[in-house]
């Protein structure tokens, strides 16, 4: 849904013409909703394994603040391990590590490494 509400509004506002990308103007719309429609597959495994640490914690306790904050917090914590650079052996197994890799999506040509990296560590939790 947010997708589609997404596309609609980007077609009301820039038109139905030629979207922007980081790299290059994609000439067709066909092209650019095809790099969104790949954006929107890739985030479910991302937000699927989120919601399986958050089922984790909500097994362990009965209130839904706990789960929250464990959960945000964690991702916040991630976020600080892979900012810090003597932590590099890490970050290969952080949840988090691939989220920044939802732009190459957009980038020409298509580089996938990172993308399937985090796909498998979010398929794997």
């Amino acid at each position: 849904m947010v997708t589609v509400s997404g596309l609609l509004a980007g077609l009301v506002i820039v038109g139905g013409g030629a979207s922007c990308s980081p790299c290059r103007v994609l000439g067709r719309l066909g092209e650019a909703l095809t790099r969104v429609v790949m954006a929107a597959c890739w985030a479910v495994p991302q937000v699927a394994a989120v919601g399986a640490v958050a089922l984790a914690v909500s097994a362990l306790t009965d209130h839904p603040l706990v789960v929250m904050a464990t959960v945000l917090g964690g991702a916040i914590v991630f976020g600080v391990l892979h900012a810090i650079p003597s932590l590099e052996w890490l970050h290969p197994v952080l949840l988090t590590s691939g989220w920044t890799s939802l732009a190459d999506v957009l980038r020409d040509p298509l580089p996938t490494d990172e993308l399937t990296h985090s796909t498998l560590l979010a398929s794997v939790t």
